[in-house]
């Protein structure tokens, strides 16, 4: 068990490596993960080693790793500043391009969750050919959850005409797309995803580079 007095002494001896503590920091995050509803100490100690893993170990890939999954764990918990100043962390820790779009996709959607529309909107205005289906839809999301009913059709068309139509991912795109061309499901029904099913699509898109 990494506890609050192993993090003490981790954090002041400075001896352990990175990749030990992004163990750490994984081994928190599930624990974090298991139960109905996180422990205030569980997350205390995932934003501990996170904090660690940028302190100690900034120019490193794995406190760019913490940072997004403690971003990704904060969002998931509706603390979207929290996960807001994690993200903009990471966009300025990217190591390639990949990293950039990841970074940058997660990013709008904590920003539509805060109301930042336009901001998020801009943020999936360049995506590259990996995620561009994924921005498409995300977009369609926002649009639909801010009632612009053509415009999310638009993006969902244009998801749909850039994904492999055999795909389960591209189905769910039509029924969303559908439901708004036949008047039917409300406004909820196709809003901004949930935080944790659109992360993990755009992990998803990551792993494609």
């Amino acid at each position: 068990v990494f506890g609050p007095g192993l993090y003490q002494s981790y954090k002041e001896s400075k001896i352990f490596p990175a990749s030990d503590a992004y163990e750490k920091f994984n081994l928190a995050v599930a624990q974090a993960s298991t139960g109905a509803v996180a422990t205030d100490s569980e997350l205390e100690l995932v934003d501990q080693l996170a904090d660690l893993l940028v302190e100690q170990h900034g120019d490193s890939h794995y406190a760019f790793l913490a940072s997004l999954g403690a971003a990704k764990l904060s969002a998931e918990l509706g603390s979207y500043e929290v996960a807001l100043s994690r993200l903009l962390w990471a966009e300025e820790h990217t190591g390639n391009e990949a990293d950039q779009q990841l970074v940058n996709h997660r990013l709008a959607l904590v920003e539509a969750q805060l109301g930042n529309t336009e901001s998020a909107l801009e943020r999936l205005s360049n995506p590259n050919k990996h995620f561009a289906p994924l921005y498409a839809e995300t977009r369609g999301d926002i649009y639909a959850s801010q009632g612009q009913r053509d415009l999310a059709i638009a993006d969902y068309e244009k998801a749909i005409s850039l994904l492999d139509t055999t795909t389960g991912v591209t189905r769910s795109v039509e029924l969303k797309r559908d439901n708004l061309l036949k008047g039917l499901g409300s406004v909820a029904e196709v809003s901004v995803n949930t935080i944790e099913a659109t992360f993990t699509s755009s992990e998803e898109a990551s792993s494609e580079q």
